[in-house]
């Protein structure tokens, strides 16, 4: 079973506010985000959310009261809530406005053709989420992620520390726009 991991956390610093509930293109970030995973065929949908708190159609949320720590925080605590049958996680990160679903089920599928990889889509040198890995990653991760959050360094580096200690693969993508995220408010 493939999991879509949602983190929604964050408290938009530059942005002015959580951007989850933020409305881009008529759809909520968190919602587009969960439709997207869903799209690429994950089974069941984990949503972190926390400065933000709110209803989340189609998916499971939980809340990380920690989240102003970082997105390793984040991470952790949505590695710690997913179901018993989990066997491979894609993590999607609820500002990502340039990603397709056509580039997370290509993420997704090269996890599940070579289960010992830990896969990002990326552009050139540049990677970011998505990220697909399996079961057998869960619990080093969680230990890195543990780590990052007590020395206090790289609290906002989620998985990226890890991903390049086991040397994760990159896919790359065609157009470095599909991994735009949204950092500041559009300007109208």
């Amino acid at each position: 079973m493939v999991i879509g991991l949602l983190l929604a956390a964050g408290g938009g610093r530059r942005f002015g506010g959580p951007k989850a509930p933020y409305v881009h293109q008529g759809e909520r970030l968190v919602d587009r985000g969960v439709r997207l995973l869903r799209e690429a065929g994950c089974q069941e949908v984990v949503v972190v959310l926390g400065a933000w708190v709110g209803e989340v159609a189609d998916a499971t949320v939980v809340v990380n009261s920690d989240w102003e720590s970082g997105q390793a925080s984040s991470l952790l605590k949505g590695l710690d809530s997913l179901p018993v049958g989990a066997e491979r996680v894609c993590v999607l990160l609820v500002d990502q406005i340039g990603m397709t679903s056509r580039v997370i089920s290509r993420v997704i599928s090269r996890v599940v053709d070579s289960p010992e990889e830990m896969v990002a889509a990326g552009f050139e040198d540049l990677f970011s989420p998505p990220i697909a890995f399996t079961r057998q990653h869960f619990i080093p991760l969680m230990s890195d992620l543990r780590q990052a959050l007590s020395d206090g360094k790289r609290g906002d580096s989620g998985a990226r520390h890890y991903f390049q200690e086991v040397g994760g693969l990159i896919l790359q993508v065609d157009d470095l726009a599909l991994l735009e995220d949204l950092d500041e408010p559009p300007t109208n």
